[in-house]
């Protein structure tokens, strides 16, 4: 835990040296076999201490496991996760072409060029990459990883893969497993693959797009019941802990959003024609994260690379705010359709990418959203608004 990616060796200051061991155990109830490399197969695995007594204290996954632990014994609740996936898929630059006086789109080290240079949905992007996104998808849903959508994105070569959602600890494993599945299945035609955040000045970065949603868990007499708008079903009961008790509905979410700010809710200025209201525990979890989210980013956006994707008016989430379908918000939350009224509502986290470890990021989040407190952290009512006319209108 204390190398970085690019290098075999110990940061200085991360706390950790060359003395010492931990055993890597792996989960064996997720072991998944490869489709791509037939014999092999890749499992999670848990940092351990050398007696097996206990996770070693640097442990992403059981940083995981221990945060939605402490979700699920002070509140009763489990959260879902759902990841949208961008990456750049890569063919190797033609040194002949590069002589010529090629003058396509290269990136820096002149050894990879993206497979298109296709704008955002253009069909000639599937044109071109459809057999080995073919491939990747068939790949993720064999091993269970469904794949509601995957399209071109706006950049050169750029495509996303957005996966289903599945309890957090899971979905973490499932993210890591969705990567190397894009990485395997291009290799083996002959591509590569970057998820880098902004490999190339100009264009659209690639983020990792993290939607969140909050559920009383599934019990032997009843389905799981979603706890992100009100009101609450009354067979789903009220749950304990300070996110249940917090103001009803109604004055949740109050109209200035004033970190340090102690004062009390407004009753009911949040909101807005059209749009569901937050339940209690939904506008509480809301709370922590927009409060905290300065401190969530080296959890979620890790390296330098991912601040330069951070920039008005490239969905990036670039401002501080939040707003029902506002794409351009960091904290979008997604209005509820008809087709899954329950679980089509969650809050998408967009400054998270693929250099993020996703144990950590998640863990990060929860911890945020478990100090979410309408009454001392105010949550400004949402914002709809000319993102690209006025990208700094109605935010912070």
């Amino acid at each position: 835990m204390g190398q970085p990616a690019a290098a075999d060796t110990v940061l200085p200051g991360s706390g950790l040296s060359a003395v010492g061991e931990v055993l890597l155990v792996p989960d064996l109830s997720a072991v998944q076999t490869l489709p791509w490399a037939p014999g092999h197969s890749i499992a999670p695995v848990d940092m351990l201490e050398r007696d097996l007594s206990k996770p070693f204290v640097c442990c992403p996954r059981s940083a995981l496991k221990h945060a939605l632990a402490a979700l699920k014994s002070a509140h009763g609740v489990e959260l879902l996760v759902g990841f949208e996936l961008e990456f750049m898929l890569l063919k190797p630059a033609a040194a002949a072409a590069a002589a010529a006086g090629d003058t396509g789109v290269i990136l820096q080290s002149g050894s990879f060029r993206p497979v298109d240079e296709s704008i955002y949905c253009q069909s000639s992007a599937f044109d071109q990459a459809a057999p080995v996104l073919d491939k990747m998808v068939a790949a993720l849903e064999s091993m269970g990883i469904g794949v509601v959508q995957y399209h071109p994105e706006s950049a050169p070569g750029q495509f996303e893969i957005a996966t289903k959602p599945f309890p957090a600890l899971q979905a973490a494993d499932k993210l890591l497993l969705t990567k190397e599945v894009i990485s395997g299945v291009a290799r083996q035609a002959g591509l590569e693959v970057t998820f880098l955040p902004k490999p190339l000045l100009g264009y659209a970065g690639s983020g990792c797009h993290c939607h969140v949603s909050l559920w009383k868990p599934k019990s032997s007499s009843e389905e799981a019941v979603s706890l992100m708008t009100t009101p609450p079903s009354p067979a789903a009961g009220e749950l304990s802990g300070p996110l249940s008790s917090q103001p009803s509905a109604s004055n949740a979410v109050a109209a200035d959003y004033q970190p340090g700010n102690h004062g009390s809710s407004s009753s009911s200025s949040h909101h807005v024609p059209g749009y569901p209201l937050l339940s209690s525990m939904a506008a509480s979890f809301l709370a922590g994260l927009l409060h905290h989210l300065p401190g969530l980013l080296p959890f979620t956006c890790a390296t330098e690379n991912s601040y330069a994707r951070l920039t008005p008016g490239t969905w990036s989430g670039a401002l501080t705010c939040w707003g029902w379908d506002n794409r351009e918000a960091p904290l979008r939350l997604t209005c509820p359709n008809a087709a899954d009224p329950a679980g089509s509502c969650n809050i998408e986290f967009k400054p998270f990418d693929a250099t993020a470890n996703p144990y950590i990021g998640l863990a990060a989040m929860i911890a945020a959203g478990m100090r979410g407190e309408p009454g001392r952290v105010r949550v400004k009512a949402q914002h709809r608004f000319r993102t690209f006319a006025q990208p700094r209108v109605g935010c912070n």
